[in-house]
């Protein structure tokens, strides 16, 4: 998933993309905001910079999901990046002010992912080992 998201900004660009997902937002943030702040090209330049990084990341997590009885060892480091960045998300906020809905339902599923997998693994860890 994370490898096909990256791919698609880095092909399409952000805009495009945010408004494939600004429905599933309105559903659960009710009316929001447009999205037209993401329709500029510093903004379309920067995600499609950060957008390869997705695709690495991504394809990291298949590679450790291919073999996770010797590669599952990364699996905490590889979550922690995404705990971290929805530190900087929240280094954001504070210091400038509320995003727009999306960039909060995205900042709940970079908290709440990363430590389901890390339960998972730890209980896989113990059924493996």
């Amino acid at each position: 998933m994370i490898v096909a998201i990256g791919a698609s900004i880095y092909l399409f660009g952000i805009y495009p993309m945010a408004q494939i997902f600004a429905p599933m937002a309105d559903i659960l943030l009710g009316d929001i905001a447009p999205l037209d702040q993401l329709n500029h090209p510093d903004i379309d330049s920067e995600m499609r910079f950060l957008a390869i990084f997705y695709v690495a990341y991504g394809m990291i997590v298949l590679n450790t999901a291919s073999d996770l009885r010797r590669r599952m060892h990364r699996i905490p480091l590889l979550a922690t990046v995404v705990l971290l960045g929805a530190v900087g998300r929240g280094i954001s906020i504070y210091f400038n002010g509320m995003p727009h809905g999306i960039m909060l339902i995205l900042l709940s599923v970079e908290i709440v992912v990363p430590l389901f997998i890390i339960m998972l693994q730890q209980r896989a860890k113990r059924r493996l080992f």
